[in-house]
Parts: C-alpha cells; structure tokens; sequence
C-alpha cells in the first residue's frame, strides 16, 4: 500500500512539473502492474495519448473507463477520429446529467459540442451555441480566445453556406492573433467585401510569419503553416479574374508538397478551374490528387465542387462514357442541383447528330427528376432551336405542374413563359402569366421585383393593344414612384390611344426636351424640317457634311467661271542624250537583230563555220517510202544505180569519203575502229 502512495506521488509530481509524456506514461505504467483497475493512472496515461496526437491508443484506454466521469475526453478522441456522431451523442448525453458536474466542465462540453456541429457543417446550430458561451465568458477566462476564433469562424461559414438568420455583425474585441484575422477575412469575403478580404489576409500572413519567425520556426514550417491563407489569397485573386496571380500562389503551394491533404486537394481543384479545358493530361493528374483527400478534411460542399469539376474535365477530355456515369453520380447524390443534369445534357446534345435523339434522352431524365429544372431548360431550348414553341410551353407547364406554385413566378421564367406565348400569338395567356406574378408578388416585400414585374405587364398590355388595361397599370406605378418618367411615358402613350386629354396632362409632367429649347433656330410654333432631320443621321460612323444651298450654288457657278486646265507632263529624255546627233533609226528593234550586231567567236563558232557548206544530201540512195537506205521498209530491195553520172563530188572528202558507203559498210567501220581501241 504504501508503495502504491509513492508511485501515485511520483505520477502526481512528474505531472505538476510539466514533465515529459513518456515518464509520465511510464510512471503510469508502473502503477497499473501494482493495481491494473486503477481509473486515475489509465485517465493520465490517455491524457498522455491525447496530447501525443495518439488517438487511437487513447480511445482504447477510454473505452474501459465510465463514460459519466471522462465523457469529454472520450469525445474529444472521437472528435479527433472523425466519428463525430458518436461523438455528439457522448458529449449531449453528459450535457444532461450536467448538474453535479462543475461549471468549468460544462463549458467545455458545450464548447466541444459547438466545434462537433461545426465540423458536422451544421453552422447554423454551431453560431447558436457559440451566442450563449460568449454571453457568460469572461476576459479572463482560458478559454476566451478560442472561443472568439472559434466563433468567428462558424459564423463566417454560415454566411458561406447562406444559412438563414445568421447575421455579419461580431464581438468587440482586442484580439491579435492570425487566426482571427484570417477568420475576419472569410467574414468579409462572405459579405462581398473582396478588397477588405484581401488586406486582412495580407495582415494575417504578415502576423503569422512573424509569430513563428519569434519562436524560431524553419522557413519550410513556416510555408506550411502559411499555406491556407495563401490558398484564401489566391482564391479572391481569382474571384476578381486576376487568374495569372491567382495561378502564381497557386503553383508556390504545390511545389512545397504541403502536408495538408485538404489544402492540397482545394488548391489543386481551383487550378483546373483556371486551365479549364487546357493542359487536360496534367489537370487530370491533380484531379486524381484533389479527390483523393476524401470526406474526412474537406466539407460536403467542397467534395460536390470537386466532383462537378471532374465531371467537367470528362466533358473537356472528350470521354462521353465516363461523363455520364459521373453526372448521374451527381444527379442522385445532389438532386436538387442544376449542374449534373446540365453535364447529362451537353453530352446528350453534343454527341447525338439527331435532336430527336438527344431530346428522347433528356426526357429520359426527366421522367426520373420531374423536379429538376434544368433538364426542362434544356429540353425546353432544344425545341425553340427547332421552332417548335408549342411543345417548349407544355414542357414548362408539366414542370410547373410538379413543383410548389411559388416557383414559377421568378422573373426569368416569367419572361421566358411570356416570350413563348407570345410566339404562338397566345396573348390572353401571357397577360394572364403576368397577371398572376403580379399579385403574386404582391404580396411579399421585394417591391423591386413587384416593380419590374408591373412594368413588364404593362408594357406588353400595350404592345398588346390593351391600353385601357395598361394605363391603369402605368398609373400604379407613377403612384410608387412618381419620379420615374419612364412610367410617365409609358402613361402618356397608353392614354394616347383613347384619352388625349389625359394623356396631354401628363405629357406636361415630363418636360420640354432638351436639345430643342438649346436650339435657337427650331421653336416649338415651327414645324419640323424632315429634310433637315433626317439629312442630320447616317448609318455610317461619321455623319456625312451636307453643304448649305447657298453653299453649293456657290461651288457650281465657280467650277463653270473656271477654264479647265489640261495637265502637261514632263519629258523624260536619256542620260547621255545629244540634241546634235540624230537618233538611231533601229533603236526600237533587239540588239542581236540590229546590223551591227556581231556575235562571240568562240568554240560554237568553229563548231557552225562549216553548216551550211557540201552536197547536202546528193549522194544519198534510195527514195521514197520503203526505198531509203537507213531503212528498208516493207522489205523493198535496192533499186538500181541511174543511168545520169552522179553528181560531181565536194572537193571538202578525202579519198576514202569519195565514195559513197552504204549504212552496212559505215556500221563495220564503226566496229572495227572499237576493237582496235580494245586491243
């Protein structure tokens, strides 16, 4: 017994002095060999486990211990494996047995239950819980820091997320730390507030750098830590459409292999949304990467925004087969977004020559979303491609017949609903479209829209014909604003078609136009010059000049006083001209034939000193066809020698040419002098 006192004194000293987790542990150990069932030694030994970021070891040592005493640890550890429902569930059951625990560990237990519905993405829950720590804490108290960053956060996630009922506004406080700056900054990025976003950011690195720059952090575990607000940085970088920037910071975190998987993952996503359909072998491989991080970093909402973009990519890289199956994963997992039906739709479209086809696929879908509005747009454009505005409005109709009423009367289907009934010339229909949106929104409190929708109305009421009906619109909306002259016009044109006493009462209202009062030339009592007005206007982009009439009276009568003139051109004479010597008279003809021409003496002039020169052919036998000697055509023999002496011979042959040879005698000639040569 008394060994056990002084390992539970030595286990009590080496935890008061901040000693190292391992002797700590190990005095643990020593305890549960005396005593195994010994609750506090196994309660420090998981504590140790925990700030050792040894979850798993912990959880074991926990689940032998009573859920009532150590239920904060054991959710926490939960918390840190990402079983966050079981995790919530220990944390609310503690939560109501509360009352004979102490205040402190209450506060904890509801400010891990807000983190665990902040990591569930349940913001709105999480901002509600946060409300009422922060109204009970302190300035002194250890935990008021974390709360306020923690607070921050969640709201600024919860105006991401559009959750209804949480508002921007947050309290005062004096706290520097980089995380709540950065917390700041996603606040102002969620109300809009790019520029703001982007200082704080700014500031937020610039303290983060500095904080562990002070406690003697290496530049890579700095780069690593700055690596989320880089991310955020680069992300309103290209909100704004500085993409190359955007990229820039992008590529920095890539290259220093951040060992956060989600930072890797959304980065990695945001730079195929910057190449879009270019580098598609590289954006494939960091899509691979991106969905890879899985659902225990990232939130549902980046896992969706990843999946679309590999979709996408499919789309991109030309792989209609892999498209679909992806964009159907998409439809029956998100069946309320617009995105996967549009994907099924552009490969439906794009890959079948036939509209028919693609529109008997879209209708595929339809049957099995009735609810989606994007497969009814689509297949709703593919019929106005075709003209066919009838079977485009039942395809609204049956859409409009599956979903609450309220729907319908958005103002793009509104108009889109009134363009199509006018098509088909069913005016009726489209006032009565008009009508209903009317007082539809009449009753809410977007008078903008209730604006817009009126004017809309009456101007197609008038365009309709109906003026009566359209004045007594045009009035409503003069008595909303009476300021708005656009209204007052449309009034004064509507009581134009059957009341002018009126529609002169109103007229009186919009004023004189400007440009005739300034114009001292053109008074009200006058009538119009439409010559004048319309000669002012051109369709091209500079008004042509008409000249005045006596302007051009003046130009005529001066080009008739004028003698023409006829234009003398300058001669041109040689360089070497010499007015004494009179020109050659075969200047016009080529050199080589003018009668001084001599040509080169040289080898081609040996060579045709003697053509031209012999007998040309007198000592030639035969004649005729079939009759030559070169040729023996037809097997013609050799006529006799005339009986007329031959010719005399050309003095130019030697004694042995005198004597005319035959082709035969030449040829053997020919052939002895060869083998003489061979020999």
């Amino acid at each position: 017994m008394a060994n056990i006192k002084a390992l539970y004194a030595e286990l009590e000293r080496l935890c008061a002095s901040g000693a190292d987790g391992d002797k700590i542990a190990k005095a643990a150990d020593k305890i549960l060999k005396v005593d195994p069932n010994a609750q506090d030694a196994r309660h420090v030994k998981a504590v140790v486990y925990l700030r050792a970021d040894q979850y798993d070891e912990a959880l074991q040592i926990l689940e032998t211990l009573p859920v009532e005493e150590y239920a904060y640890e054991k959710a926490y550890a939960l918390y840190r494996v990402h079983r966050l429902d079981d995790a919530l569930s220990v944390v609310q059951e503690a939560l109501a047995n509360v009352d004979s625990k102490p205040q402190g560990a209450k506060k904890a237990l509801r400010i891990l239950e807000a983190q665990l519905l902040y990591r569930m993405e349940d913001f709105g829950a999480s901002v509600k819980i946060y409300d009422e720590i922060i109204k009970d804490l302190d300035l002194d108290d250890p935990y008021y820091n974390e709360v306020h960053v923690n607070y921050t956060a969640a709201k600024s996630a919860a105006r991401l997320d559009y959750v209804p009922g949480v508002d921007s506004k947050l309290p005062k406080t004096s706290i520097q730390m980089y995380e709540m700056t950065y917390n700041l900054a996603c606040m102002a990025l969620a109300s809009g507030n790019l520029k703001e976003a982007t200082q704080l950011l700014e500031k937020s690195r610039k303290q983060c750098r500095d904080v562990l720059l002070s406690e003697s952090y290496g530049e890579e575990e700095i780069e690593q830590e700055l690596a989320i607000i880089v991310a955020q940085l680069g992300y309103i970088y290209q909100l704004q459409g500085r993409e190359g920037e955007a990229l820039d910071l992008y590529q920095g975190i890539l290259k220093s292999k951040v060992a956060d998987v989600a930072i890797t993952a959304v980065v990695s996503n945001n730079v195929n949304a910057i190449k879009r359909d270019k580098d598609l072998f590289d954006s494939q491989k960091r899509q691979k990467i991106a969905t890879a991080a899985g659902g225990e970093k990232l939130t549902q909402t980046q896992l969706k925004i990843i999946s679309m973009n590999g979709a996408l990519l499919s789309f991109y890289a030309k792989s209609p087969v892999a498209t679909k199956e992806q964009a159907k994963k998409l439809a029956e997992q998100y069946p309320d977004d617009h995105l996967p039906p549009l994907i099924l739709a552009a490969v439906s479209t794009k890959n079948a020559k036939n509209p028919r086809k693609a529109a008997d696929e879209l209708e595929e879908y339809v049957k099995k979303y009735p609810t989606n509005l994007g497969f009814r747009l689509v297949l709703c454009q593919i019929q106005i491609n075709q003209l066919n505005f009838s079977a485009a409005i039942q395809i609204m109709n049956d859409y409009f017949g599956v979903v609450d009423k309220s729907l319908q009367y958005q103002p793009a289907l509104v108009s889109l609903m009134v363009w199509l009934y006018g098509r088909v010339d069913q005016v009726d229909k489209a006032v009565e479209w008009l009508e209903s949106a009317t007082q539809n929104w009449n009753s809410s409190s977007e008078e903008v829209e209730d604006t817009w929708t009126l004017k809309q109305l009456a101007a197609f009421k008038l365009k309709s014909h109906r003026a009566r009906d359209a004045a007594k619109d045009y009035e409503r909306l003069v008595r909303l604003d009476p300021s708005d002259t656009c209204a007052i016009a449309g009034l004064v044109m509507a009581y134009a078609e059957f009341d002018l006493a009126s529609a002169e009462k109103y007229s009186a209202s919009l004023g004189n136009v400007g440009w005739v009062d300034e114009d001292p030339d053109i008074s009200r009592e006058q009538p119009v010059d439409v010559e004048k007005l319309e000669s002012s206007f051109s369709w091209s982009k500079k008004p042509a000049a008409q000249p005045s009439s006596e302007l051009a009276e003046d130009i005529a009568t001066r080009d008739q006083l004028k003698p023409k003139k006829k234009r003398k051109r300058k001669v041109r004479l040689p360089k070497n001209y010499d007015p004494n010597v009179s020109p050659d008279p075969e200047r016009w003809l080529p050199k080589y034939e003018r009668s001084a021409f001599l040509r080169k003496v040289g080898k081609r002039k040996e060579k045709e000193k003697d053509i031209g020169r012999g007998p040309q052919g007198a000592a030639v036998t035969g004649g005729g066809l079939g009759g030559t000697g070169s040729a023996n055509i037809f097997g013609l023999k050799q006529p006799a020698a005339a009986q007329s002496p031959p010719a005399p011979l050309s003095p130019q042959l030697s004694e042995a040419e005198k004597t005319p040879k035959t082709p035969a005698s030449v040829a053997a000639t020919a052939a002895k002098k060869k083998n003489k040569k061979k020999k």
